[in-house]
């Protein structure tokens, strides 16, 4: 199976959003909703579903259409994209249902009976794995192991296939992090945000906290990995420093 173009590319596309977005944060907002929320329509085909919840000002509904009075986050028609049930995305292992390649393309240094790990991966998977905790699968701790459901993403964003969905992603995330005891941590707390504003559900006197907004660099790419990236006029080597594996890019 051949790789894209340009997966990085590709993916900051996605994330272009943020861009235009306030690093001002309303949390409170943000955990009163998510503290109440419930998935509606789940029986029915993602596009159809509604978290939705109380703010302190009102009700904030997040569906796939409103998420695109946001951004338009996904190009494809709704119909053109792979949606893997709630328990099927969140195996830790790869199960049936997933693509027959899905360890080997994503983790072409992986040896059998090991843990998954980023060590196993392409150089250009874990740039993107790198991405992938900032910006999709967001978790604080254990960076440095995959889960299965890393691997479902990582293909989908190196070769293309199964085409998924942000939107179908980001309402599992959020719902899953309302489920985990003791939360530590709110995935994508900005565009949640970001979307009680848009709906006019943030109080005027709302607290808001600071979150800056990062840009993506050489540092960040070579973050917990030995990269290095060198100029050949117009067009960049990054180069795996441990297994020598390499791509060019413009």
């Amino acid at each position: 199976m051949s790789k894209v173009t340009n997966p990085i590319d590709k993916l900051c596309r996605v994330l272009d959003w943020v861009e235009d977005a306030s690093p001002k944060v309303s949390l409170k907002e943000v955990t009163k909703w998510l503290a109440t929320l419930r998935l509606e329509h789940v029986d029915k085909e993602p596009s159809r579903w509604r978290l939705k919840r109380e703010t302190s000002k009102g009700v904030m509904v997040m569906s796939f259409q409103r998420m695109n009075r946001i951004a338009n986050f996904d190009s494809l028609s709704e119909g053109s994209y792979t949606y893997y049930e709630i328990r099927h995305f969140w195996e830790i292992n790869v199960i049936q249902t997933d693509l027959s390649d899905l360890v080997n393309a994503t983790l072409p240094h992986y040896t059998e009976d090991e843990k998954y790990n980023r060590t196993h991966l392409s150089v250009e998977g874990k740039i993107l794995q790198n991405i992938s905790l900032e910006n999709i699968m967001v978790r604080l701790g254990d960076r440095g192991m995959l889960r299965a459901w890393d691997l479902r993403v990582l293909h989908a964003l190196l070769y293309g296939e199964p085409k998924l969905s942000w939107r179908h992603i980001v309402m599992m995330n959020i719902r899953d992090t309302q489920n985990q005891y003791k939360r530590k941590m709110i995935p994508h707390v900005r565009f949640t945000s970001a979307m009680i504003a848009q709906q006019n559900q943030r109080p005027e006197n709302s607290l808001w906290v600071l979150k800056a907004i990062d840009s993506f660099d050489f540092a960040k790419m070579r973050k917990g990995s030995k990269i290095s990236v060198e100029e050949a006029g117009q067009r960049y080597r990054v180069t795996d420093n441990d297994t020598r594996s390499s791509y060019m890019y413009l």
